[in-house]
């Protein structure tokens, strides 16, 4: 279940290698370093972070091209990419024993700076992508879109105009810019499914999976074949609870985040 209401902090600049990143900073403890899922922003967690209760310190990453951190903030437009961007943050940020938690897409990113970086403990999953392409990802369709959208400004904006109302049928943010919706684009014309198989099996890192039966995007068979990744995994699971579980059972993942990361 929710809470009583969403927490939604300011949103600070930190200082990257490649330009700036924003994010929040709440609570106290070990450090957790949300990246959201694509498209998205770290607004993605505000009911999560509110279930925290401070227990936890919440990192909340706008990352590289949405929210108001700038697509420049990335060396190039992939997931793996984004991923160094988290490690550098962490490094910035001086953290050490982070957990880094990762939603849908973000779940790449947050494999990905959990594997390079030695500053984190565990990893977190909540309706992650995993080893193959899920219901909706149709790499091939979208750079052909991408092509598409490169030819011409009044291309690019039809375009947009055709994805908002797509992305917000399956719950995306309805708050999305013509900008974030191509940046958005581009990053899911790039995935690599058997990448991300490949570094989680490897991963000698305690990781966490949550995971709902109805999720609409990311289906039950994903979720499992991400289990199969990972050697003795803590896995959550929901009967129910759609794509978004950091907000419809923010209380339950909360409460499951603090006992685990207690452990490592």
């Amino acid at each position: 279940m929710r809470p009583e209401r969403p927490l939604d902090p300011e949103l600070h600049e930190l200082s990257l290698s490649t330009g700036p990143l924003f994010h929040t900073d709440t609570g106290s403890g070990r450090p957790v370093i949300a990246a959201h899922g694509t498209p998205a922003t770290s607004r993605d967690f505000r009911w999560l972070d509110s279930a925290l209760e401070g227990r936890l310190r919440l990192i909340r990453l706008d990352l590289p091209g949405f929210g108001r951190t700038p697509e420049r903030t990335s060396r190039d437009q992939t997931l793996p990419a984004l991923g160094e961007v988290v490690v550098e943050a962490i490094e910035a940020l001086g953290l050490e024993g982070a957990v880094v938690l990762g939603h849908s897409m973000g779940s790449v990113v947050a494999l990905e700076a959990a594997a390079a970086s030695e500053r984190v403990a565990g990893l977190a999953l909540v309706n992650g992508s995993g080893p193959m392409f899920h219901r909706g990802t149709f790499p091939r369709t979208y750079r052909v879109i991408e092509r598409v959208v490169d030819l011409h400004p009044l291309a690019r904006r039809a375009t947009a105009g055709v994805l908002l109302p797509v992305a917000r049928l399956a719950g995306y943010s309805k708050r999305l810019s013509e900008a974030e919706q191509v940046w958005a684009l581009r990053l899911c014309a790039r995935q690599d499914p058997a990448r991300f198989e490949r570094t989680m099996r490897a991963l000698d890192k305690p990781v966490l999976v949550a995971w709902a039966e109805d999720d609409p995007s990311v289906e039950p068979k994903v979720s499992r074949a991400l289990i199969a990744c990972v050697n003795d995994p803590e896995v959550v699971r929901f009967a129910k609870g759609g794509h978004n579980l950091q907000a419809s059972q923010a209380v339950e993942l909360a409460d499951a985040l603090v006992r685990w990361s207690a452990s490592l």
